[in-house]
């Protein structure tokens, strides 16, 4: 016994008697003890921290593939646009010189009549 158990063994003995102060502290000790262990289980043991670094490393890894996979399509789907843009400016380009050509014998022709 520590002198703080004497001491508190003392109080209860004379507020008591001897077998009920030996019983509370008893009683106080075990609940001490309970506690203890119910705080003991709630707190992380070293394979709870094992099991989470192996988590987090297969998160990390998954993480990984699914960028390299979407870094892929989107690098696929830029190309896709700029050949889709390329495209379309190539034909707009074509129809401004046709028009051009059109509009300026049109210009041509009614100078020619006036």
């Amino acid at each position: 016994m520590t002198a703080l158990e004497l001491k508190a063994y003392e109080i209860f003995k004379n507020k008591f008697g001897e077998d009920e102060a030996g019983t509370v502290l008893q009683f106080i000790d075990e609940k001490a003890q309970e506690k203890i262990s119910a705080q003991k289980e709630s707190f992380a043991s070293k394979d709870d921290f094992r099991k989470l670094e192996r988590e987090d490393s297969r998160l990390e890894q998954t993480l990984k593939t699914e960028t390299s996979r979407l870094e892929a399509l989107i690098k696929t789907e830029v190309s896709r646009l700029e050949t889709s843009v390329e495209r379309g400016f190539k034909d707009q380009l074509k129809w401004l010189i046709v028009l051009l050509f059109g509009f300026a014998s049109l210009i041509i022709t009614v100078i020619k009549l006036l």
